[in-house]
């Protein structure tokens, strides 16, 4: 197998910029504003943190997946009292291990640099080819929330995001390889009876050479090719519209690599 990377460090970038994975209609803006608000969200930047050379994960690890077996395990989080993601405050997002769960919260609106919402990528590892399996749910107190992953992404630039909003509604958002202009926009948006609403979900996510799969609780939401498929970043992702407050409740990030 090729050398598998972990990341020990991680990183939340907070950034008033609204990420386009709700680019459906509340009468809002129209799909100009979304794919400025894309363009925007791509610079989120995980940059200066290095990569170890060995891979660390616990021995006897609690967690288990059906995707991938055979690849090299090379996260296992069940935050059962301490975790190599980062915790911490910054801009009014708090993070924190509380009661077995990893805990991030978008209360504090004073905190933030503006009233545009919020972007939070936390970077779990990096991989040639990666899957991450993530157990969460989200308390969206006011506005417009949504949580999830980002894939094949770079540590300049978060190219691939897939989340599940407020309403259970899922959305890919990213590079359309097929453009050469590299624009950012909607790839899939729609809702689905598997996802439950304001309940725990499981999202999994695999990117194994161009070609990435989106699934959640089991079930297959999308597939879609990648521009690249050298960027080797991904992790968690949260996002909230303006003036959006929300808890974000993560019980466990399984993830492994190739």
């Amino acid at each position: 197998m090729r050398k598998t990377f972990f990341i020990v460090m991680t990183i939340i970038l907070i950034s008033a910029m609204i990420v386009p994975v709700l680019d459906i209609d509340r009468g809002g803006g129209g799909k100009n504003d979304s794919e400025n608000s894309a363009n925007s969200a791509s610079e989120s930047s995980l940059e200066g943190y290095s990569l170890p050379l060995a891979t660390i994960a616990p021995e006897n690890c609690s967690l288990d997946s059906s995707y991938k077996e055979d690849w090299d395990l090379i996260v296992c989080e069940s935050f059962n009292g301490s975790t190599d993601l980062w915790v911490g405050n910054s801009g009014g997002t708090t993070v924190a291990l509380e009661d077995g769960e990893y805990k991030i919260e978008n209360l504090d609106l004073s905190g933030r640099s503006d009233t545009t919402g919020y972007t939070v990528p936390i970077l779990v590892g990096a991989a040639s080819d990666a899957m991450i399996s993530v157990t969460g749910s989200m308390d969206c107190i006011e506005g417009e929330c949504a949580w999830g992953v980002f894939m094949r992404s770079k540590f300049d630039e978060i190219v691939y995001i897939f989340m599940i909003d407020d309403r259970g509604i899922f959305s890919l958002t990213g590079l359309f390889s097929e453009q050469e202009s590299q624009e950012l926009g909607n790839i899939q948006t729609e809702n689905h009876e598997a996802i439950h609403p304001n309940e725990e979900n499981t999202i999994t996510a695999i990117a194994e050479g161009t070609q990435m799969m989106f699934y959640i609780n089991g079930k297959l939401m999308a597939i879609h090719e990648a521009s690249d498929s050298a960027n080797p970043a991904f992790g968690l992702i949260v996002w909230g519209g303006q003036n959006s407050r929300a808890v974000n409740h993560f019980e466990s990030v399984l993830a492994r690599g190739n």
